[in-house]
């Protein structure tokens, strides 16, 4: 199962993805109680072992440099981090600086997309150069292959995919494949659910590239 994360702060108050540092730690330490191992992507792909976890963070948001990064080495944990080529170096983003560092620490950098424009009903053209320049931006910076997009949203486009990737990951999709590409589903984190919640998540065996979308959609009763 794949875990996505946005922003991090002390102060909450920015939106409902945003999340204490405190509760990721919180997070990572139950699953390591309840002997759930956390894995990178990469990994993940390979073992197609639906009682795998893999953590993951959009938008290149600099608190994934101040934040996360640090209990992500505390712990010996690989992520997953999707950015978005055109908020780079802009307030309250990562730099390429930061972003080299986290690759270079082991980590994997994904795309988020140019723009982070919902590509749900894009035109063939605009999908087309937000796959393919963001790609392209950010190989050319660090020098190596990018093979995961993110939708922005969650929101998968109604056209055609390209295939210069090798894995598209949503989070508001019910199909196994979208144009025979393989899409991953990913539950947002938000705010308002508490770490106990997760957990149970987390314990629940889905097969390997089932596709979930959203935690709305999962019968909370099981968790009561």
């Amino acid at each position: 199962m794949i875990f996505n994360f946005h922003n991090f702060s002390e102060d909450l108050s920015a939106d409902k993805y945003c999340l204490s540092p405190l509760k990721l730690e919180t997070f990572i330490e139950r699953l390591r109680e309840n002997q759930l191992k956390i894995v990178s992507l990469k990994e993940y792909l390979k073992l197609k072992d639906c009682k795998l976890i893999c953590v993951t963070f959009d938008d290149g948001r600099v608190s994934h440099y101040d934040l996360v990064l640090p209990i992500l080495t505390h712990f010996n944990i690989k992520a997953t981090f999707f950015i978005v080529t055109g908020f780079v170096g802009t307030k309250g983003y990562l730099n390429w600086e930061q972003i080299t560092e986290i690759k270079d620490k082991g980590h994997e950098i994904g795309s988020h997309g140019v723009s982070h424009q919902s590509m749900r009903n894009m035109s063939q053209s605009d999908i087309n150069q937000e796959l393919q320049q963001s790609k392209k931006i950010i190989e050319t910076k660090l020098g190596e292959v990018i093979n995961y997009f993110a939708f922005p949203f969650g929101e998968v486009p109604r056209t055609k995919l390209s295939h210069q990737y090798s894995i598209y990951l949503s989070t508001q999709i019910e199909k196994n494949f979208f144009k025979n590409k393989p899409i991953l589903g990913r539950i947002n984190v938000k705010q308002s659910n508490s770490v106990s919640y997760l957990v149970k998540l987390a314990k629940m065996k889905f097969p390997e590239f089932q596709l979930i979308s959203g935690i709305s959609k999962l019968k909370t009763k099981q968790f009561k």
